[in-house]
């Protein structure tokens, strides 16, 4: 749990990755890593109350699938704009040959 807490405070400080939303989204991720770590000890011993754990256990959960889902809306955001850049790309890249070929026809049968 210290060592969480070291790297999430090393990367606050220094933001080492290239962009500042790399930068952000490491330490989103580090923040969930961290508190998820707090509620592995909440899960011992030291809380007799078996309710209070249930009521931690959903908080662990809910942490957990906001973490899994900000990722996958980030990846499917950036692999969405890849996949756009190139199918564009592909399409223009038809549309020169289209008019290259129709150029030809053209020369070929003038009418």
């Amino acid at each position: 749990m210290y060592m969480n807490l070291a790297i999430l405070m090393y990367k606050w400080q220094y933001m080492p990755l290239e962009w500042r939303f790399q930068n952000y989204i490491d330490l989103f991720n580090e923040v969930c890593i961290c508190l998820c770590s707090v509620h592995l000890l909440l899960f011992t011993d030291w809380v007799q109350d078996m309710d209070v754990r249930y009521a931690y256990g959903w908080s662990m959960i809910v942490i957990m699938c906001l973490n899994f889902f900000v990722n996958i809306i980030i990846v499917l955001w950036f692999g969405g704009k890849q996949v756009y850049q190139l199918l564009r790309k592909m399409y223009y890249k038809l549309l020169i040959q289209w008019n290259k070929f129709l150029k030809w026809l053209k020369i070929q049968n003038p009418t």
